[in-house]
C-alpha cells in the first residue's frame, strides 16, 4: 500500500511535519515507553489527527472507562463526542463502566475473535502489557502475531503500546522485528526539568527522511505540544 496514508494533520501542532503525510495504511506501528512516558498521549493525539482527516478507529483502552477516556480527551481540546455518535470512533475499554475491576485473562482472545471490531482503518491498543497473560506459551505468541499480521494484511493499521518491563520479553522481541514504524518514548532531564522525547527507530514507507528524535509536552487545554527547541 505505498503511498496510501492515515493522514494526522491537525492545526494546534506539527507532528504531521515531522513524520510525513501520516501513518501508512497497513501498517504496524510499535510504542515502546515507560509508565509516565506519553505512550497514551501520543496515541490519543494520532487518533484525533485520524478522526478529523476522516478516517475510522477502534481504541481499546485498558485504563479508562468511556466516560473518562471522553474527559480526558476534552482537557486537551481532543473533542470526539461527535465521533463516537457517528460510530467514526468505537470505543472499547477494558473496565467494567461500575462495579470491581477485575482483570481476564481471556480479554485478548475475546478481542481477536470479535472481528467487527477490527473493520475500522485503525486500530489502537493502549496497552498491550493489561491485555496479555504473564506468561504466554508458544502457541499464544503464535496466535497473537498471526493475528496481528492478519489485521495489518487486510490493509488495517495497527498501533500498539506496550511498557517493555512488563511485557512478556518474546512477545515484544518479535513485535519490534515485525513492526513497520518503532518509537520508543523516554523522559530526560534537562536543564533542571524534565523532557518528553519520541525517539524514532523505524519508519517504513514515510514520506520523507526522519532523523532524531522529537521532543513533546501536554498543556491542558491545548493538547500535545511540540518542543521545537528541543535536543533529542
Amino acid at each position: 500500500m505505498v503511498g496510501e496514508y492515515l493522514r494526522i494533520e491537525i492545526e494546534s501542532d506539527e507532528l504531521h511535519r515531522k513524520i510525513g503525510v501520516g501513518i501508512p495504511k497497513g501498517a504496524l506501528m510499535l510504542i515502546e515507553g515507560e509508565d509516565g512516558s506519553g505512550k497514551s498521549i501520543v496515541c490519543q493525539r494520532l487518533l484525533y489527527g485520524f478522526l478529523k482527516n476522516g478516517h475510522t478507529v477502534t481504541y481499546i483502552c485498558s485504563e479508562m472507562t468511556m466516560k473518562d477516556f471522553i474527559s480526558q480527551m476534552k482537557s486537551i481540546e481532543y473533542r470526539i463526542h461527535e465521533f463516537i455518535t457517528t460510530k467514526k470512533l468505537l470505543y472499547i475499554p477494558m473496565f467494567p463502566r461500575v462495579g470491581k475491576v477485575v482483570p481476564r485473562e481471556d480479554f485478548l482472545y475475546r478481542l481477536m475473535n470479535a472481528e467487527k471490531l477490527f473493520e475500522n482503518e485503525a486500530i489502537i491498543i493502549d496497552t498491550l502489557n493489561s491485555l496479555i497473560k504473564e506468561n504466554f506459551s508458544k502457541r499464544d505468541i503464535f496466535e497473537f502475531i498471526s493475528f496481528v499480521k492478519k489485521i495489518i494484511n487486510s490493509g488495517r493499521t495497527i498501533i500498539i503500546t506496550a511498557n517493555p518491563s512488563l511485557v512478556d520479553q518474546k512477545v515484544l522481541d518479535l513485535l519490534r522485528a515485525i513492526c513497520d514504524i518503532h518509537f520508543k518514548l523516554e523522559i530526560k532531564s534537562i536543564g533542571g526539568d524534565l523532557k518528553r522525547f519520541i525517539n524514532i527507530y523505524r519508519f517504513r514507507g514515510s514520506s520523507i527522511q526522519i532523523t532524531g528524535g522529537i521532543g513533546f509536552r501536554v498543556e491542558p487545554k491545548i493538547g500535545f505540544v511540540i518542543e521545537i527547541a528541543a535536543v533529542a
